[in-house]
């Protein structure tokens, strides 16, 4: 998550310069929110199922994220890389978890 912080530090500023920043606003807000609700979703509530939804949402706005913001920053880059390798796993055993319980 510091990689990840890092990084939209350095594509806000940027976004800051280019006019875009509220853009890079609601991304960053909307990641955030998902980010924080899988937590109890999974353990708390026991919804692998949905979940694993929400978790794949969040992956696929991350993957989003650092795509429009790959080329503004050339640290900020590698930084993202941690968080998005995590969530992979992350996103995997949430989905054997599925798999393993029907």
């Amino acid at each position: 998550m510091v990689g990840f912080s890092g990084f939209m530090a350095r594509w806000w500023t940027h976004a800051k310069s280019q006019g875009t920043e509220s853009k890079v606003r609601q991304g960053f807000a909307l990641a955030w929110v998902l980010n924080v609700a899988w937590n109890p979703l999974f353990f708390g509530a026991h919804e692998a199922g949905w979940a694993l939804v929400e978790i794949l949402t969040l992956f696929t706005v991350i993957v989003a994220l650092a795509r429009q913001g790959w080329s503004h920053s050339g640290s900020a880059r590698w930084g993202i890389l941690p968080y998005l390798i995590w969530l992979f796993v992350a996103t995997s055993l949430n989905g054997f978890v599925v798999w393993a319980n029907p």
